[in-house]
């Protein structure tokens, strides 16, 4: 359903929409700029600080590298607050996206971050079978000499890094709003109302590095990322001859909740403060050339 079929609903919303056409409207038109102004986000890491990844790659690093993989993050949240009810409330219960999807998105970033940060020679382990399969295909006498390649040169790994999401919350409700009213018209007795929300998305994971050869946990941290993000939206119009309005969502200036902010300030506390707390005995791998 578009904007203008949705205006045809009812006469009191075709009263809100040609009560905005006023003398008020140059008006209500810098109050909307302001409010849209304000549509900013900002991002709180509270634990595991320390630079940035973009600062980390900023950085030149030549030096001894560790050899580590990543392995599954697995899902600890529970109840009200467990990641399957956040992304039913955030994306709606018949959504394509299950938990464990969310999940091995966040091991993704991850593994592109912990490879980023050029202090790691990561291994890849979760499609370790499709590499096997192009490897055993390229000795088999389909394919040509020219792509032939030995089955002894896996790595292994000193460290596996794996992790549990111990919370999340995407900032679908609750947060802080208040609404502001706007005069519509010459008369002063019919009003807009602007909600104006301040919404908080947070992800918490622990993360274990662990000694494959001992089986040792040699660093363990728990970060937490946050992202708060400004908006505000049409709540509805007050009026007295029709009373309050509510008009349709579709004019709500949020386009999504500061999930990807919050989850991304998470992963930059992990890798930043898995570089800090790796044993310096572990970085003995040459750079590359």
């Amino acid at each position: 359903m578009n904007l203008l079929c949705a205006l045809r609903v009812s006469a009191p919303l075709r009263w809100a929409v040609r009560s905005l056409v006023s003398p008020q409207l140059p008006a209500l038109a810098c109050v909307c700029v302001l409010l849209l102004a304000g549509c900013s986000s900002s991002a709180d890491v509270t634990r595991g600080g320390g630079l940035g990844i973009g600062e980390a790659q900023a950085e030149r690093y030549d030096g001894p590298k560790a050899r580590i993989a990543v392995g599954r993050i697995a899902d600890n949240t529970s109840g009200q607050n467990s990641l399957a009810s956040r992304l039913g409330l955030l994306l709606g219960d018949d959504s394509a996206m299950s938990a464990q999807d969310f999940l091995g998105g966040v091991r993704d970033l991850l593994t592109t971050a912990v490879f980023q940060s050029g202090r790691y020679i990561v291994l890849e382990r979760e499609h370790l079978n499709d590499v096997m399969v192009e490897q055993e295909f390229a000795a088999s006498h389909r394919a040509g000499d020219e792509t032939v390649l030995p089955l002894d040169q896996l790595e292994g790994v000193d460290l596996l890094l794996v992790g549990a999401l111990t919370g999340f919350d995407a900032g679908e409700n609750g947060g802080i709003a208040f609404p502001i009213p706007v005069p519509l018209g010459n008369d002063r007795r019919n009003w807009g109302v602007v909600d104006v929300e301040i919404r908080t998305a947070s992800a918490m994971m622990d993360l274990r590095v662990i000694d494959v050869a001992t089986g040792r946990i040699v660093a363990a941290v728990a970060v937490e990322g946050k992202a708060r993000k400004f908006g505000a939206a049409w709540a509805g119009v007050l009026s007295s001859r029709h009373g309050y309005v509510r008009l349709p969502g579709l004019l709500s200036v949020f386009e999504n909740t500061p999930v990807e902010k919050a989850l991304g300030n998470m992963i930059d506390a992990a890798v930043q403060t898995l570089v800090d707390k790796t044993p310096a005995e572990y970085y003995r791998e040459p750079a590359a050339p």
